[in-house]
């Protein structure tokens, strides 16, 4: 019955028929019938609008009523949005107001979320205020919020909303200017969420804070360009930091790079970076990872050295090769070697690691438990 009223009023209203709201008993017909009058005729639903938002109606009833105000863009239905976004009438909807206010609004409207931004302190509706400085675009008040916010929490959301609407000129300013290391992670992080991979290989390969690099670097990784490719590669092969290399080979996990990884891992002298490397490849579903270590499996017999044979051995169990087979990889000649190398290899040649939950030698792996882990 209810749905054929409501569709009676749509009717009524597309044929340009005068409504009465206030003659309907039910609060969503009458919202129905207010929303119609609302095209028509602003001036008279305004104030049936505000009875509703300001009566003992349902939370659900309410938010739908404070949506028909906010897509009216007469100043009378601004000016009530405003009020509500102040907190002066229904309380428990000025975040929501806040937020059409960002969505429908215009400068007007900004100033008068720059006004309430100015006169709250409470912490969760500056960031919902920054929030629809965002889905406006506008940069100028989330640049001064991120300069001269004293709460850090609401600092950093601000610079969070200035990296989603690409303020990238306000993002440098603000790294030249900041010192406290957790806000210039936040600022890396916003320059990620802007997509800006100029200035994270800049700080990559030129901050003095080894963490900060670290960050620049990981975010390369979760950058999925060329461009970012190329930038991992011109600092890996620059680096002499152990640590950081190993980060960059986590970068090029993050991205799926696969060639590059292989790259690596054939010219790499440093023993334990090449290990790291092959432990990416094994856990990547790639074809350019599969070949290589069917390539490294092949050549067993060309390699001599204890650590090597481990790292072909750790190899050989994460791929699922047949242990049994001599021809893949001389299992007893494997075995003897890791005996001399390190306990754990031993332990990984005889099957009596665990690979993902699955027996050893079992198909595929998504992630390898056991000594591997420590190498």
């Amino acid at each position: 019955a209810k749905d054929a009223r409501a569709l009676d009023i749509e009717v009524r209203q597309s044929s340009g028929q005068q409504l009465h709201p206030e003659a309907q008993g039910d609060d969503e017909l009458r919202l129905l019938a207010i929303q119609g009058l609302m095209n028509s005729d602003p001036e008279r639903a305004l104030p049936l609008l505000k009875k509703v938002l300001e009566g003992p109606g349902s939370r659900r009833v309410k938010d739908r009523a404070l949506f028909v105000l906010a897509q009216n863009g007469s100043p009378a239905a601004r000016q009530a949005l405003g009020e509500i976004a102040r907190g002066q009438n229904n309380p428990e909807l000025q975040r929501k107001a806040v937020q059409y206010l960002g969505l429908f609004g215009g400068e007007e409207s900004r100033k008068t979320l720059e006004e309430v931004y100015a006169s709250t302190a409470d912490a969760q509706l500056k960031r919902a205020i920054l929030r629809s400085f965002m889905l406006s675009g506008d940069h100028a008040r989330l640049f001064a919020a991120a300069k001269s916010e004293k709460e850090e929490e609401v600092r950093r959301e601000a610079i969070r909303q200035l990296g989603l609407v690409h303020g990238l000129n306000e993002l440098q300013q603000l790294y030249q200017s900041e010192s406290s290391p957790a806000l210039r992670r936040e600022l890396l992080q916003a320059f990620f969420l802007a997509g800006d991979a100029t200035k994270l290989v800049e700080v990559a390969q030129n901050e003095k804070d080894p963490e900060l690099r670290r960050t620049a670097i990981r975010n390369l990784g979760l950058i999925h360009s060329d461009d970012s490719g190329k930038a991992l590669q011109a600092i890996y092969s620059k680096e002499t930091d152990r640590v950081l290399k190993a980060e960059v080979l986590n970068a090029y996990f993050l991205q799926g790079n696969a060639t590059a990884l292989v790259a690596i891992a054939r010219s790499e002298k440093d023993p334990e970076l090449r290990k790291a490397t092959v432990q990416k490849l094994s856990l990547m579903h790639s074809k350019e990872a599969t070949d290589y270590l069917m390539e490294l499996l092949n050549k067993w017999g060309r390699y001599e050295t204890p650590s090597a044979r481990c790292i072909f051995a750790w190899v050989h169990v994460c791929f699922g090769a047949d242990r049994s087979s001599a021809s893949t990889l001389r299992g007893n000649a494997a075995r003897d070697e890791c005996k001399t190398r390190n306990a754990d290899c031993e332990r990984l040649t005889r099957g009596r690691v665990s690979i993902a939950g699955r027996a050893p030698g079992g198909p595929g792996v998504d992630r390898v438990r056991g000594p591997a882990d420590s190498w």
